[in-house]
This record gives C-alpha cells, structure tokens and sequence, in this order.
C-alpha cells in the first residue's frame, strides 16, 4: 500500500485539488470526494444544462444570475432585451456560505460553496486562506450550532464554471457523525 505524506493541516483549511490528494484524504475522511466522486451523475449534468438555458433566455451574464442567485443582489430588467441584470456595483463585500447547487457524489457530510465578491479590505480579489478559514468556521457554527465540533476542508477549483465571481469548493462534517475520520 502506498504511503502518502500531506504537507497541509489535516485538522481544517485548505487542501489540494489534484485527485492523487483527494484519493487520499478520502482513505481518512470519507466526507472528502475522490477522482470519482467529483465526476457529476446524469441528474447533475441534466440540471446544469436546464440552469444554463434559463441563464441564456433570462439573463444577461452568468455573472448576473450568481450575483442575485447566490449573493442575494436585487437584479433589474434591460429595457430593450428584457433580460435579467444586476449593478455590479453593488457586489462588493458580499461573502456566503451556499449548499452546493451542484453536490458531488458524497456519501456522508456537506459540499457546500463559499462565494466572495471583491471586498475593501481584499480589493484584488486576493483573499488570504486564514481570512477564508475564519469565513468557513463562522458560516458552519451558524449552521451546526456555538458547541459543535467539526472539520473542514476546500480548494479551488482548477475548472471553475464561473470564474467570474471568486468561490471554492467546501467539504465539511460534523464530528461524531458517520464517517468523519
């Protein structure tokens, strides 16, 4: 068997996205997808192709659709086209933690995804991964509660659909559930 040395954290934060890591941190935490498990099924495939369609007949951008969809900006209608619009003027400092639209096939514990629009304080879009870690562990003790204890893990994905508003791939679980390593 194969012995694989990780050079990051294992408790929580940043992880590479090259499937040889994630084959291997599957081995130990089962939450966390391997080469196959990030391949999506027909259903996710099928979904996607009918959000594109409505982005395509309803939207202007993709960009227009994230922005109102997953950060929550009021949109507008173009005049002539009628089509969808948001200020991007207005995505700015704009952070969320969103259940993946999109999971991947994880048997046990959470894929969700942390959107982040330029803010003041990280104006390059630059973010440091301590300012992401802190974002992450905030956003999961609304969801799972003051006391609870888990672990986490993202990257960024190197094929991201939509670049053009920052977000990365987050694997979590509760610990003491199934599987949490």
């Amino acid at each position: 068997m194969e012995v694989f040395e990780f050079s990051f954290d294992l408790k929580s934060g940043r992880i590479p996205s090259d499937l040889n890591s994630l084959n291997a941190l599957n081995q130990l935490f089962p939450w966390v997808p391997n080469s196959n498990q990030i391949r999506p099924t027909q259903d996710v495939i099928d979904q996607k192709l009918s959000v594109l369609q409505e982005i395509e007949s309803q939207w202007r951008s993709v960009k227009d659709y994230i922005a109102h969809k997953e950060l929550g900006v009021d949109f507008n209608h173009d005049y002539f086209s009628r089509k969808k619009y948001v200020d991007y003027d207005l995505i700015v400092d704009i952070i969320r933690f969103n259940p993946n639209n999109f999971p991947y096939q994880l048997s046990t514990g959470y894929h969700y995804i942390l959107w982040v629009s330029p803010t003041k304080e990280f104006p390059n879009g630059v973010i440091p991964d301590e300012h992401i870690n802190c974002e992450i562990q905030n956003a999961i003790v609304k969801i799972a509660g003051e006391n609870s204890k888990f672990r986490f893990f993202w990257y960024e994905n190197p094929k991201m659909t939509v670049p053009e508003i920052y977000h990365i791939q987050v694997f979590w679980m509760i610990e003491g559930m199934h599987n949490d390593g």
